[in-house]
Order: structure tokens, then sequence, then C-alpha cells
């Protein structure tokens, strides 16, 4: 029979226990099957208020093999997992079913996600995981990292906002469907985009490694793309009033943009890879902007607004250039790939300009 000590006799054990814990330098966890598993766990952790906690700073805790401990009613939030061995977690039975902030890398998944907090649980290296969006705490995974996790339900009414999708299985999303049609932040890659984004808020959204993304940048919410990562997305609308700046189109399929008529007339920050220029720059926000890989780009460097702090015109064309020498901006200016017309004169830039000015034609034909 297991002699019962309290807690003040526990804690001294347990000092004792760490102190020479701590003098260990070995490489490999100890695995401590000669002490009773009860004991153990009361050694180990700190019981109080119905509940387990941590006694000890983590990296004690990457010494020991935890095959023999049981983590029933241990409370696990925000504990980073990360470099511990043998740990098995049912998430029915942690304390209060509280895995939020959690760092779950080398943990094997013994139960299920029924009513469990998975807020900014991190999931990456773990073992088991399988969940279904519609059972979890409010349905709520905003800020959880899913990979290494199969999910087995739809994301209904799921809160998604800053969720990373990278490495998961599963994941099919419905953009109207979602809490409030709110994909901010969203990593989606190895996620399958079964709906539209009518009425979508996609700021800061990364669609790099998805499937299935066609947007219309006239129907998301606010005409606002900002911030976005397009890779991986077909686009099947103009960019007319649409906000843009700092928009990474690179791996985009179908991006036409007229400078002029997106919104502010800004192109701040913008990453133009794969997009095809169909207007002019004149009065344009191009500080930040980068035009490697871009097509038909025709810059005018006396008529852009303001500077081009940062600016790379690689692939873009341009004339003007004796602003560029007089600009303090040229020393973070990149010009390497650039084509540069010798001409400042309004009259042969306009005559380059009929090319552009077809291409826009015929693309507002094709709508």
């Amino acid at each position: 029979m297991l002699k019962e000590y309290s807690e003040e006799i526990t804690g001294k054990i347990s000092k004792y226990f760490f102190e020479e814990l701590s003098k260990y330098e070995g490489e490999k966890p100890i695995l401590f099957d000669d002490i009773d598993s009860d004991l153990l766990k009361k050694i180990l952790f700190r019981f109080e208020d119905q509940h387990y906690s941590f006694r000890q700073n983590i990296y004690l805790y990457k010494k020991i093999d935890f095959r023999n401990v049981s983590f029933d009613d241990v409370d696990v939030e925000g504990i980073d997992f990360i470099e511990f061995s043998g740990v098995k977690i049912d998430p029915q039975r942690v304390f209060n079913k509280d895995l939020s902030y959690a760092r779950l890398c080398n943990v094997e998944i013994i139960g299920s996600f029924n009513g469990a907090d998975v807020r900014n649980t991190d999931f990456t290296g773990s073992k088991g995981a399988k969940i279904d969006p519609q059972k979890v705490l409010d349905m709520d995974l905003s800020g959880t990292k899913l990979s290494d996790v199969e999910i087995i339900g739809s994301f209904d009414g799921a809160y998604i906002r800053h969720t990373d999708f990278t490495g998961s299985t599963g994941a099919k999303i419905d953009p109207q469907t979602v809490s409030s049609s709110n994909l901010y932040c969203t990593k989606l890659c190895d996620a399958e985009i079964i709906g539209s984004f009518g009425n979508v808020f996609i700021s800061c959204t990364d669609f790099t490694g998805s499937k299935g993304a066609k947007i219309n940048p006239q129907e998301v919410w606010l005409m606002d793309l900002s911030g976005t990562k397009l890779s991986d997305v077909e686009i099947i609308g103009s960019f007319d009033g649409a906000n843009i700046s700092h928009t990474d189109f690179t791996g985009s399929k179908g991006a036409k943009i007229d400078p002029q008529e997106v919104y502010s007339r800004s192109l701040f920050g913008t990453i133009l890879c794969d997009t095809e220029i169909i207007g002019s720059f004149n009065g344009v926000n191009i500080e930040g902007t980068d035009f490697t890989g871009s097509k038909g780009a025709l810059v005018d460097l006396a008529t852009v607004e303001e500077n081009f702090y940062y600016t790379n015109f690689c692939d873009a064309t341009l004339v003007g250039l004796s602003r560029f020498c007089d600009d303090k901006a040229n020393r973070t200016t990149k010009l390497d790939g650039s084509k540069i017309l010798k001409t400042n004169s309004q009259t042969e830039l306009k005559e380059k300009n009929v090319e552009m000015i077809k291409s826009k034609i015929k693309n507002i034909l094709s709508l």
C-alpha cells in the first residue's frame, strides 16, 4: 500500500529530487519506473485547487522519460513540451480540458478534443491528434497551428483567424460559412477551398500551398487584399478600387493591374511578381514596390508620387532617370534588371504607352 505524504513532505522530497536531477548531464531521459507512478506524479507536480501544476523550471523536466506519468488533472496551458519524452495526453482529462497556448511537439494524443480549448495551441511534431472543429470549445481555433493534425469535421461557424493549416490533412474550408466570414491572417497551406470569397475578410491571409482558391477582388470585404499572399490563387476580376498595399502576387495567376485604378493609387510595399501591368504609374505611390517578375511595367520616375525608397525596379522599364540621380532615396533603390530608356520626352513616352493602352482595351473587351 502506497504511503500517503502531505504536500509539505512531498514538496521536500520534490526539492531533493530536482536537485539531484539537475546534476544529470546525460542525453537519454531517465525513466523512473522504480517509483510508484502516483508518488512520482506528486513529486513532479504540485497539487492545489484540485489540479496539478509544474513545480520547477521546464528545462528540468526534459531530463525525464514520462512514459509512466499521467497528465490527468495537470495544468498544461502554455506548456512547451518540445524535447520532452514519452508524454501522452488525453485532452479530456487535463485540467479544464485546456491546451491553449501549449506547444505539443513530441506529445502523443490519446483522446478526443471535444470541449477542449485549443486556441493558439501548436500541434507541430505531435502524434495522433484528430480534431473536429465543430466540437472544440466555442468552435475556436484562433491562432492554432494545425501541423500534424487530421481534420475530421467542417469549419462551419468556426473561428480560424490567425490559424495555420500548414502540415494538416483533411481541411476543407468554405469561406462563406466560417465565423464572420473572417480569414484574417490565416495560413491556408494544405487546405482545400470549397467556396467563394464574396464579402470575406482576407487581409493578410496567406494562400500559399492552398488548393482551389479563386478570387474576384471586387467581391471581397471592402475590396481589401492588403498584406495578402496570393500564391496559388486564380484572379478572376479587376483590382479597380482594391487595396493591394503590401500584397504579394508571387505564384498567383491572372492578375492584371492598372496602377491608376487601385485604391489611393498606392502600390506601397506591393510585390508584383506574376502580374501584368496595364496602366501608367503617374502619381502612383511605389515606395517599397518590387517589380521583379512582373510584365509590362513602364515607369516615368518624374511622375510617380513622392519617393521610391526600397523600390526594386527589376523587370520594369524606366524613364525620367534624372530624378533618380537627384533623389536621396537612390541608395535604397534597386535598378538591377530594369530596362532604362534614354529619353525624358513625354511625346516618346506616350508612344511607348501604345502597347499598354491596347492591352488594357483588349482586357476590358474580354470581361
